[in-house]
């Protein structure tokens, strides 16, 4: 009997509502070679590893995870819309290190993301009237952290051990 491997796509997600283009995407070639869909989250905690562990970095990690879970709660309503199933994965840390690392165990054969960068400046005014918490995100932005870092896409492209799909992800006023 010639049992065939269940095809595996990984997508991580931001929570952005753009992210229905990707994973409406991932869904499309799901149903096509029928495939098992995983949309991961990742918080990224980073910019705070120098940091004490005081109330106000407590609160923006609880509200990072409170984020993280319902990006992944939005995605599973939106893929079941869209006819698919999908398992929910959260993890912490670096963003791209936890997407190939679980791309890795879960043998998947394809990760469908979106490349559009933000980071976690985004975050901090919501949550925090800590001063020096927004200090750290003016200081953070977006642009200088992919110049030191390379984006996520980047840097899973790169060294991911399987295809990557990227999508490129517009704003509104690029649309």
């Amino acid at each position: 009997m010639d049992e065939k491997k269940e095809k595996r796509i990984l997508v991580p997600t931001d929570g952005s509502e753009d992210m229905e283009a990707v994973l409406k995407m991932a869904v499309d070639i799901a149903h096509s070679i029928n495939a098992r869909i995983y949309v991961m989250y990742v918080v990224d905690l980073t910019p705070f590893i120098d940091f004490p562990e005081d109330e106000q970095v407590q609160l923006l990690k609880a509200k990072l995870y409170e984020e993280g879970w319902n990006a992944l709660h939005n995605t599973e309503k939106i893929a079941r819309t869209l006819g698919a199933e999908v398992e929910l994965i959260i993890e912490e840390g670096n963003p791209a290190e936890k997407i190939i690392k679980k791309a890795k165990r879960l043998k998947v054969d394809l990760i469908v993301m979106g490349t559009r960068h933000e980071g976690i400046e985004r975050y901090i005014p919501a949550y925090t009237t800590s001063d020096k918490l927004k200090e750290i995100a003016g200081r953070i932005g977006a642009e200088l952290t992919r110049t030191l870092f390379g984006s996520v896409a980047d840097k899973v492209i790169k060294s991911a051990p399987c295809d990557v799909l990227a999508v490129p992800l517009l704003t509104k006023e690029e649309m």
